[in-house]
């Protein structure tokens, strides 16, 4: 049960700091760039990274659904990031 403890305890301060970077990384951001466009970008990104480190992390299986939201995710962020002065 020791052990137990123990390793709530180090996730739970790993958890707190990678937290804290997190928001201070966003906050940066945020004040860099435009928050309309920063958004959907971070919101986007988080859902990918969630997606990947479930599989990663808790051997979690990815099923059609969750490919084909990814590939939506991933294809409106490039959408987002096309030039807007595209003439045809």
């Amino acid at each position: 049960l020791s052990g137990t403890i123990y390793s709530v305890k180090s996730v739970f301060f790993a958890g707190y700091w990678i937290k804290v970077v997190s928001f201070l990384l966003y906050t940066k951001i945020i004040v860099m760039f435009d928050l309309s466009y920063i958004m959907p970008v971070c919101t986007g990104i988080v859902q990918i990274a969630t997606l990947v480190a479930s599989k990663i992390v808790f051997k979690e299986t990815i099923s059609m659904y969750g490919i084909i939201g990814a590939s939506v995710v991933i294809i409106g962020i490039i959408i987002m990031n096309l030039p807007k002065n595209i003439t045809t």
